[in-house]
């Protein structure tokens, strides 16, 4: 196991903080380390799984019994160890985990309230939609963060998309919801018309998309 050693100074003025900055450098066992070792431990650390973006409202009980496995315990709090730290590895969560974005009205307030720094480290995202198949004969609509395609994936939702300026890859993740009961499920109409969907997507965005299906 790694300790972390850091010193604070007592004052914040900038003599202090130069100081600060100094002994930890000179006493910490991980800040001594060269800085490709401590990129490789920073990776480890903070790049173990992916974020998901969801909604919780502010008097939300992080810890409630209902939550499942949901745990909103921040993954990142080394980062605050001390600001050399910080400096050299805030941007490895953003670059290095793919954000799970379920609702369209989720993604448009984590973008507004992301720096263009944090914006611009962002590599890849994750987009769920559900498809609900009613009948053996119809297909209905595809439904896209809770709301209907046409409707949600506007303007507003590829200006987020665009935000991302260093964005490289869209994962595109389809839930197919089978409405009746029948032996054979019918899945080449569907097959055709999500392939189309996803290359509507990668040439309005021009990002690549990946596809996973899944059927119910």
């Amino acid at each position: 196991m790694m300790h972390l050693r850091v010193n604070f100074a007592g004052e914040t003025g900038e003599q202090d903080y130069i100081s600060s900055t100094e002994l930890n450098r000179r006493q910490s066992p991980l800040l001594r380390l060269p800085y490709e070792l401590r990129s490789q431990i920073y990776e480890y650390n903070l790049c173990d799984d992916g974020h998901h973006i969801v909604e919780v409202q502010k008097h939300h009980l992080c810890h409630h019994e209902n939550n499942g496995e949901m745990r909103y315990t921040p993954a990142v709090t080394s980062l605050r160890v001390c600001r050399q730290i910080h400096s050299e590895a805030w941007s490895l969560p953003l670059t290095y985990h793919t954000f799970f974005i379920v609702r369209h009205p989720n993604e448009t307030a984590f973008v507004k309230t992301a720096s263009d720094a944090q914006k611009a480290a962002i590599r890849s995202v994750k987009l769920e939609c559900v498809w609900y198949h009613d009948t053996e004969t119809k297909l209905s609509q595809l439904w896209f963060w809770d709301t209907a395609w046409h409707d949600s994936f506007d303007d507003q939702a590829f200006d987020v998309l665009d935000s991302l300026t260093e964005l490289e890859t869209i994962h595109l993740d389809v839930v197919v919801v089978y409405m009746y009961r029948v032996s054979t499920k019918p899945f080449e109409p569907i097959a055709d018309m999500i392939q189309g969907l996803a290359g509507d997507l990668q040439r309005r965005v021009g990002k690549e998309v990946h596809i996973a299906v899944h059927g119910s």
